[in-house]
């Protein structure tokens, strides 16, 4: 009888040994895209910074149209060219980044960015504005306010592609609370199983040992 319950408690011991290694190595699986997807957000939220610079200084280059169109001011005819200096050149940074990102597959940021430098070329006839303006003193006013409608796009792509890493960042977080509450429940499986187990031996040892000769103090009988 003790032979066959020992025989019965190894066999359940090794099935909870073999289900705690499968369960390892699922926690592990999933961990490790948990871990994967925290570097991405963190890859990603310095994209965002990126992004809402190009933003803020597109704000700061409308402002500066705005004054222009009221008041002729040398100080910030200036401060245009160098903002579209800067604006451009991020762009051209950042679009390098995603190429070297990209994996065959489309890329919708690439498709913003090359809009985005599509209406910075527009706003190259600013520079014509200023230098007009250099030599004669006046500003070509109507000229540049056309060029109002550039402005006000670049800074709706730069919320364009902000919106794509915010759903980027939701998936990646409903993806990894999704894992985590795979990894709970299988250790809380895991947990149960060995209990029941531990109970299931517990039991039958005692009623051997309450068949046997040894003391019924002893075997809780």
């Amino acid at each position: 009888m003790l032979k066959k319950i020992g025989r019965s408690i190894t066999i359940v011991n090794a099935a909870a040994f073999a289900v705690v290694i499968l369960v390892g190595g699922i926690s592990i699986f999933f961990t490790k895209d948990i871990l994967h997807s925290a570097y991405k957000v963190q890859e990603l939220s310095e994209d965002i910074i990126v992004t809402n610079r190009m933003h803020s200084d597109t704000y700061r280059l409308v402002l500066d149209m705005h004054h222009l169109l009221l008041e002729e001011d040398e100080f910030s005819s200036k401060e245009v060219l160098q903002l579209l200096k800067g604006i451009k050149e991020q762009v051209i940074e950042y679009r390098e980044h995603e190429l070297e990102e990209e994996l065959g597959g489309t890329n919708r940021e690439l498709d913003i960015l090359d809009e985005m430098l599509l209406n910075i070329e527009g706003l190259r006839v600013i520079e014509n504005i200023v230098d007009d303006f250099n030599k004669t003193g006046k500003f070509n006013k109507s000229r540049l306010f056309d060029l109002e409608e550039y402005a006000y796009n670049i800074e709706d792509l730069a919320d364009d592609i902000n919106t794509i890493h915010i759903n980027k960042i939701t998936r990646w977080i409903d993806e990894s609370l999704k894992n985590m509450w795979i990894i709970f429940f299988s250790l809380s499986g895991v947990y149960r199983y060995w209990r029941i187990s531990h109970l299931f031996g517990s039991q039958n040892v005692g009623k051997a040992c309450c068949k046997t000769d040894q003391d019924p103090g002893l075997c809780h009988c």
